[in-house]
């Protein structure tokens, strides 16, 4: 039986019980079992191989499509209140109009109400404090609405670049006499 060990050629493993040949270096000069002695030590300053660089780039794209995806979410979820609170904005400064003092003398009385001028300057205030209350939440989404659309951007620009590594790495790299091909979903 043949097998690839980690570079890549064929060797022949006896394939009976345990301790067959087959994965690893070959001891040479009478090593020991690899445990402190100079080859592990070469392996852990050998830099990683391109197939594990290539699997790197992959996982670190996959984690920043994740990460699209959630503030995509995002996005929508604070672009669907900013929206809404345009709407109860406008509504806000339609009714402000209305509510000079005498348009609410009139308004109180067309619904049957009894106000007095000085509680209607207390609604109008309190209707005001609603108002400016309102308007703060709404520069807020406003402006997280922005910094998403950036975020997001700024991301999909990320991937879009890792992709091209990808390829890059996929098209110079073959890796033991074929490529590997994780086709990366968006």
């Amino acid at each position: 039986m043949f097998s690839t060990g980690r570079h890549g050629s064929a060797k022949h493993s006896t394939g009976s019980g345990s301790g067959g040949g087959g994965g690893g270096r070959r001891n040479r000069k009478g090593e020991g079992s690899g445990r402190g002695s100079s080859s592990t030590q070469q392996d852990e300053n050998r830099p990683p191989s391109p197939s594990q660089l290539l699997e790197d780039a992959q996982a670190v794209m996959r984690e920043l499509q994740a990460q699209a995806r959630l503030y995509r979410e995002k996005y929508n979820m604070f672009a669907r209140e900013t929206r809404r609170l345009g709407i109860l904005l406008e509504y806000y400064e339609q009714e402000s109009i209305m509510m000079s003092t005498s348009g609410a003398v009139a308004q109180a009385a067309r619904d049957g109400l009894h106000l007095s001028p000085h509680e209607i300057r207390k609604k109008i205030e309190q209707f005001n404090r609603e108002k400016a209350s309102l308007q703060v939440t709404f520069r807020y989404f406003s402006n997280a609405s922005d910094g998403m659309t950036r975020l997001v951007g700024a991301i999909e620009d990320e991937v879009a670049r890792m992709n091209q590594d990808i390829q890059n790495l996929r098209s110079s790299l073959p890796l033991h006499g074929k490529y590997i091909d994780y086709d990366i979903k968006e």
